[in-house]
């Protein structure tokens, strides 16, 4: 793997066993939801059950489900340890509000034409195109790169330390949102796609008709969470990497697919690049600065 792809990766120091936990949900082939995690020996079992447990949320409105389990052994050699991204919060109380506080932080992150595009192809491909199972990935031009067209980049084998979980998810369970996990689990997931130097940010909506909340990624910015995302009833969403350029694409969907990644902290809060008021750090302890 390139050395310039990665970024705030560092060897592992573990000793014992550990295991990828992957679940999907899925409909007919369609999927539905998914989550996973990278545990020891040691939290195997309690891993297992509270991804299972996931499933009745989804039977009321679903009733005809398949859940399938991918357990697979990592050698702790092959684990790379991270910090998660700091967590800002965005105040908004309704969409107008939030696609303003998106256009204005993708246009401080990204050239103008290219700002444009993103937000043109969030509201055409992910807003108003079916669920796809990954990521689409979109280039330094705009364009959406054809790896990613039909079924999108699935970002796996992450998983986070349990001490840090509980504290994050309590923080969540506080502050934001219940259930906590869904953030929880989004905020892995992304920490782990912007330790890939050549991704510059994430866009996410999720595809839940009755949650709004999306998030906008970057190393500049951390994780902001953006309430309002989409509009309310919507069963569309799912996430867009942006990349720096596509030339090592090889080692980058390596990298998402299969390199095993750790987080046992997070990273500290660093000042943003542009004033937007209604922005405001989320602290791990669940205080708000």
């Amino acid at each position: 793997m390139s050395l310039r792809m990665l970024f705030l990766l560092r060897p592992s120091t573990l000793t014992e066993p550990y295991f990828s936990i992957r679940m999907r949900i899925h409909k007919d082939g369609r999927h539905i939801s998914g989550a996973e995690d990278l545990v020891s020996s040691e939290n195997f079992e309690r891993t297992i059950a509270r991804l299972a447990s996931r499933l009745p949320l989804y039977l009321n409105e679903t009733p005809s489900l398949q859940q399938i389990l991918t357990i697979d052994p990592i050698p702790p050699s092959n684990i790379h340890q991270g910090a998660l991204l700091p967590i800002r919060v965005l105040e908004s109380s309704n969409i107008k509000e939030s696609q303003e506080a998106v256009r204005m932080i993708l246009e401080n992150l990204l050239p103008p034409s290219l700002a444009s595009r993103v937000l043109t192809i969030f509201e055409e491909e992910i807003l108003g195109h079916p669920p796809r199972n990954g990521a689409l990935l979109v280039n330094e031009e705009g364009r959406i790169l054809n790896e990613s067209a039909t079924e999108g980049v699935r970002t796996t084998h992450f998983g986070c330390l349990p001490i840090l979980r509980k504290t994050l998810e309590e923080a969540a369970a506080r502050s934001l949102v219940q259930p906590s996990y869904r953030f929880v689990d989004a905020l892995i997931l992304s920490s782990k796609v912007l330790m890939a130097e050549e991704i510059l940010l994430e866009l996410c909506a999720s595809d839940d008709p009755n949650y709004q909340t999306g998030y906008i990624a970057s190393r500049t910015t951390g994780y902001i969470r953006i309430p309002f995302i989409k509009p309310e009833g919507l069963p569309r969403g799912g996430r867009l990497y942006i990349l720096r350029s596509e030339h090592v694409l090889k080692d980058l969907l390596a990298f998402l697919r299969e390199t095993p990644v750790l987080f046992s902290s997070q990273q500290p809060h660093s000042p943003l690049p542009f004033n937007l008021a209604s922005i405001h750090d989320l602290e791990p302890t669940g205080r708000q600065g």
